[in-house]
């Protein structure tokens, strides 16, 4: 017979506010939040912090330990282990927040790079890109709230490939035909390098837009 597997906290705020016939505005005007906050918190995209989750049993009438803990630890090991979860996503958050931060600059410079006449030296920003872009992916969490969002999914990938089509085609007709960059023409390796600046902007410019989506944050 198959173990039923814990409930997260995300599932248990939910049952817990359902069990007891109240919705989501409801809670959210008892601990002055948005109700946009408490579904964010049932659907796993943030964290209430410690004194939230206090108020949160308090208003289910059952004990903190029983949402925060994952079956086996007593309370005081539930209690350490969700504040040391929060202040941990809250170090990797403000990590990957700069990372992001620093990822507009970079495609910011991409495109000056990609409207001057382009050469292999101008590849030097390509392992910036993706450094920034792997700081960001491995520090933040919950990219399953966006790989299950199958609308998303859908119109990214059409938006995509577009993008990559719309920046590779703008960085060839600049230099092919107005800057008569004969290096990119008579050089495939130029070509090669034009591409792969291409594909390393395309992502960055995917990140820029999908982070803002998912971020998660402590309320």
């Amino acid at each position: 017979m198959k173990e039923e597997r814990p409930l997260n906290l995300a599932e248990k705020l939910k049952q817990a506010r359902q069990q007891q016939n109240l919705t989501q505005s409801e809670v959210a005007k008892q601990l002055n939040v948005s109700r946009k906050t408490i579904f964010s918190w049932e659907t796993g995209r943030s964290l209430p912090n410690f004194e939230l989750v206090n108020k949160l049993a308090d208003l289910y009438h059952i004990p903190t330990s029983q949402l925060i803990s994952d079956g086996e630890q007593s309370n005081q090991e539930a209690k350490i282990s969700y504040r040391t979860k929060l202040i941990r996503y809250k170090r990797w958050g403000y990590i990957s927040k700069y990372a992001y931060y620093f990822d507009l600059i970079l495609i910011l410079a991409s495109l000056v790079i990609l409207l001057t006449p382009f050469s292999l030296k101008n590849l030097w920003i390509t392992p910036l890109l993706i450094i920034d872009l792997s700081i960001i992916f491995l520090y933040e969490s919950h990219w399953k709230t966006i790989t299950d969002n199958q609308p998303l999914m859908r119109k990214l990938m059409i938006v995509v490939p577009l993008i990559f089509l719309v920046v590779v085609a703008t960085g060839y007709i600049l230099n092919v035909y107005i800057y008569h960059n004969l290096a990119l023409i008579h050089n495939p390796i130029n070509l090669i390098g034009l591409v792969i600046l291409t594909i390393t902007m395309t992502a960055s410019i995917l990140m820029a837009i999908i982070f803002p989506l998912k971020r998660l944050t402590v309320k």
